[in-house]
């Protein structure tokens, strides 16, 4: 175990080195979902009522972001808030694998997660992967301190792990499928928590249960926006099983593949070692519990209909941890404290050159991207455009057409037969003959299955504003 003083110093680093590399660049932009979540800090903070998901989304990371606008009511406030909570994330991970492991692991594993190319890109974005895995890791990490604790102390513990996960929950709502990993750990450490693990449940469901208040309230059934988003993702189109498998060195990169692969092999060597031959210096038992919630979990989000690499982010605590703990295991039977030190800096340095190429492009970038995607310049345009109750009916990126204009934007979603200039193509698309229509007939998406332009362009109802920026904007006459 380093000095303190030393562990001080490496915390305090890794956590200013994380904080920049996730902040900066600041970006002018963000697309889809990025301002879905920022929509709904609006709602939060300032009451807007133009345009929500909060049928189907998780609140917590708007929510939070929405407290921040307190201090600093603009959008880079939400790029800090995002960025801290997903720093936090990186240091949790260091006292978890310290604890479960060693310090050799955990400073491997933490500076893994902290300069991960995959991770520091979605790191970036205002989602709520990363920040769902930070929660995720805090409240393990609170749920080993109570197996540490004193008796008396294990119940806070305990309560605050759960309180923890509940938010994590709120924040992305697959973090509910990880009660699989806490009912492992607690069966597992069952003489230690037995009295306990009512607090726990109570840590989640005080957070959760002022959420499904206001579902029920709200919706009219507490569970109705859990089961309306996993409609909406099961309705996507489907990826093939092995999308996961295919893109799993995109995601993890070749040092934490290996990590993985010597993980596997050393716990299949301790576990088929006589008890009496080992002396196991690591919570044996906790790693196969991480490497039995990673597997499951994969296999399950593989089968998922919808998938994006992004999805597995709230595994990563435990394949970062295996990886870890596969990459300082010689380290980790040395009872010699100078090579396990010299070991442990010779595989730091074998991470930053893996990852040089990719830190390197990400520190030249500028400070602030004030860059404008398109949609952008077409919501800025709609912002002097249009008056405040008139409606904007768009097919693709109307979160962002209703983020960046402030305006009153509602979706055209896709029905069975395609959007025509008649008025029964208006009435099944529930698009009253009033306000704005945007179209984006230049961009490939979905949008070109289901409009037809020509009808647009020859509609008697119609009568075109602008074109702009790869947009065409109507009104009804």
């Amino acid at each position: 175990m380093p000095a303190k003083k030393t562990e001080i110093i490496f915390i305090l680093l890794l956590l200013f080195f994380s904080f920049y590399l996730r902040l900066f660049p600041l970006e002018a932009s963000h697309y889809w979902d990025e301002s879905v979540y920022l929509q709904h800090a609006e709602v939060f903070s300032s009451g807007k009522t133009n345009y929500d998901e909060l049928a189907s989304r998780p609140p917590f990371l708007s929510f939070i972001i929405s407290l921040g606008y307190i201090f600093w009511h603009n959008m880079y406030m939400a790029q800090l808030v995002v960025t801290f909570i997903n720093s936090l994330g990186v240091i949790a991970l260091y006292y978890l694998i310290k604890r479960i492991v060693n310090w050799q692991a955990a400073v491997i594993g933490s500076l893994l997660l902290s300069i991960s190319p995959f991770v520091l890109e979605q790191s970036h974005y205002i989602l709520t992967d990363i920040p769902a895995l930070s929660l995720l890791t805090i409240s393990i990490l609170f749920y080993y301190n109570s197996l540490d604790a004193n008796p008396d102390e294990i119940h806070h513990y305990l309560f605050t792990s759960g309180f923890v996960f509940g938010l994590s929950i709120l924040t992305r709502f697959t973090s509910l499928f990880f009660f699989l990993f806490f009912l492992v750990v607690f069966l597992m450490h069952k003489d230690k928590c037995r009295r306990h693990w009512r607090r726990f449940l109570l840590g989640v469901f005080t957070p959760l249960s002022v959420y499904f208040i206001f579902a029920q309230i709200k919706y009219g059934f507490f569970l109705y926006t859990f089961i309306k988003g996993q409609v909406i993702v099961s309705a996507s189109s489907p990826e093939p099983f092995s999308f996961y498998i295919t893109n799993f060195q995109e995601i993890f990169g070749i040092p934490v593949i290996i990590g993985l692969i010597l993980a596997i092999t050393f716990l299949a060597v301790e576990l088929f070692k006589r008890p009496k031959q080992t002396t196991r210096k690591y919570a044996f038992k906790d790693l196969a519990a991480f490497l039995f919630t990673s597997i499951t979990l994969f296999v399950y989000f593989s089968s998922m209909v919808h998938k994006e690499e992004r999805y597995l982010a709230p595994i990563f605590f435990a394949i970062y941890t295996l990886a870890a703990y596969g990459l300082s295991y010689p380290a980790l039977l040395s009872s010699n404290r100078r090579f396990a030190t010299i070991y442990t800096v010779f595989v730091v340095l074998l991470i930053f050159a893996a990852n040089a190429s990719a830190l390197t492009e990400h520190l030249g970038k500028p400070l602030v991207n004030s860059a404008k995607t398109d949609t952008i310049i077409v919501a800025e345009f709609l912002k002097g455009e249009v008056k405040d109750d008139t409606p904007v009916y768009a097919a693709f990126n109307y979160p962002v057409l209703a983020y960046y204009s402030g305006k009153e934007t509602k979706a055209i979603l896709q029905r069975q037969e395609k959007l025509e200039c008649t008025d029964e193509s208006f009435a099944e698309y529930y698009i009253k003959k009033n306000g704005y229509l945007v179209f984006f007939p230049n961009v490939k998406t979905y949008e070109q299955a289901f409009v037809n332009y020509s009808s647009m362009q020859d509609c008697k109802y119609l009568y075109k504003v602008k074109d702009i920026a790869g947009a065409v904007i109507y009104k009804f006459r």
